[in-house]
């Protein structure tokens, strides 16, 4: 909501009845541009700091270490047989 009225001066009674439905997959574009921040997070830790860990999916994670001067870049399954010649 926030969003479409700072960005593009809606009001929230368009916002409103512009998410009421029904579903839809159309663009909005935005007046204003907005900063976004993505994060991407292979571990988390609860209160108690119980560490859970989940596969790294965007292969981040090695090249993270890499840069950071921790280790260097494990294989994946997205890197394993990358440096492969190619047939022919």
């Amino acid at each position: 909501v926030q969003v479409l009225s700072r960005a593009n001066g809606w009001p929230a009674s368009r916002v409103d009845a512009y998410f009421a439905g029904p579903w839809r997959l159309d663009d909005v574009k935005l007046d204003r541009r907005i900063p976004v921040h993505i994060a991407y997070f292979t571990a988390t830790a609860d209160a108690a700091g119980r560490v859970t860990t989940f596969p790294d999916v965007y292969n981040r994670d090695g090249r993270l270490a890499e840069a950071l001067g921790l280790a260097p870049a494990a294989p994946t399954l997205a890197t394993i047989g990358a440096e492969a010649p190619a047939n022919g």
